[in-house]
């Protein structure tokens, strides 16, 4: 770990009064009830679809030794596994704080920052409680048993560092990470590549689901979260406005990668053996003939690209 407090929940860009207004806006997201009523069956689903997807590449997904890559403040998809009695471990570079009981915030602030501490101290105030309290009952009710926390299960580290992988022990069959990557800057994604490709048996495979910066829901400004733009709800003279313009809307580190820039990058050490976005039509009645004009420098398959798929093997040496 570097001295410096590390974070991606807050970007430098972004001045006091648009972070201000970001944060509003999420606290309006969260009093709507944004993570209450936690979907136990589209948890089901999600997982499901995921075994199905390892199995077309020779992997079994139950039986695999698994890491998450960015675990985050409600690693409910890590729970989710680990409730199934899969192998699961998580990485993630910030320090969380589960629960409410749990006092970590000055841990948190001088791990990394004010801001990430800030922030959930706020949140943690006011919804964590109940958000937490309807994932463990249905996390209870669907697997039949007390619900524990797997603190050993969980790292915080640089997944840049070799010394962070050290502490996972052993290599993994499936490496997986889910709106996480997009918030990696280019030179330290180039590095925890590396690092997966060191730690991935020869067999593997690494799921990846990044939000490309190019697609709709792209600027991680909660107006234009993806149910947002399924309900129909945000402003059409603000669609791609993160393409339009070259301010931050949202207070979170991007890399503002395309899809075709992260084919690139995971071309150096992968082979990629899916490419798909999950929702490829999200945001189509939003293009106007006006606004596709504004937008010709971008192609549909990164306008409608959101949250993409890659499914990653480690390239032979011979291939290299």
């Amino acid at each position: 770990m570097h001295n410096d407090p590390q974070t991606a929940s807050s970007s430098s860009e972004i001045g006091p009064a648009r972070r201000a207004f970001y944060l509003w806006k999420l606290l309006k997201l969260y009093g709507s009830g944004y993570r209450r009523n936690f979907d136990s069956a589209r948890a089901d689903r999600e997982l499901e679809d995921d075994r199905r997807l390892a199995s077309r590449y020779g992997v079994d997904l139950t039986t695999s030794r698994v890491l998450e890559v960015g675990f985050g403040q409600f690693p409910f998809r890590l729970l989710w596994m680990h409730g199934a009695r899969m192998d699961v471990r998580g990485l993630d570079l910030e320090l969380p704080q589960y629960r409410p009981g749990t006092s970590r915030l000055m841990d948190i602030a001088r791990t990394n920052g004010a801001v990430r501490a800030a922030k959930t101290a706020v949140r943690s105030a006011l919804f964590d409680r109940s958000i937490w309290r309807d994932f463990i009952l249905a996390w209870e009710r669907s697997f039949q048993t007390t619900f524990e926390f797997p603190w050993s299960r969980m790292l915080v580290g640089d997944a840049a560092l070799p010394e962070t992988w050290a502490r996972t022990t052993g290599e993994f069959d499936v490496i997986y990470s889910e709106d996480v990557f997009e918030h990696i800057p280019r030179p330290q994604l180039e590095r925890v590549l590396l690092r997966m490709a060191e730690n991935l048996a020869d067999h593997g495979i690494a799921i990846i689901k990044p939000l490309i910066f190019t697609g709709i829901t792209g600027s991680h400004d909660p107006e234009w979260y993806d149910d947002e733009v399924r309900r129909g709800t945000p402003d059409p003279g603000a669609a791609w406005q993160h393409l339009r313009r070259s301010t931050p809307l949202a207070d979170t580190v991007l890399n503002r990668l395309s899809r075709r820039e992260f084919r690139e990058v995971f071309s150096h050490k992968f082979d990629i053996l899916e490419d798909r976005a999950l929702e490829p039509d999200l945001g189509r009645a939003y293009l106007s003939p006006e606004l596709a004009r504004e937008l010709k420098a971008y192609p549909e398959n990164e306008l409608f690209s959101n949250k993409v798929c890659f499914v990653l093997r480690k390239r032979r040496p011979d291939s290299v």
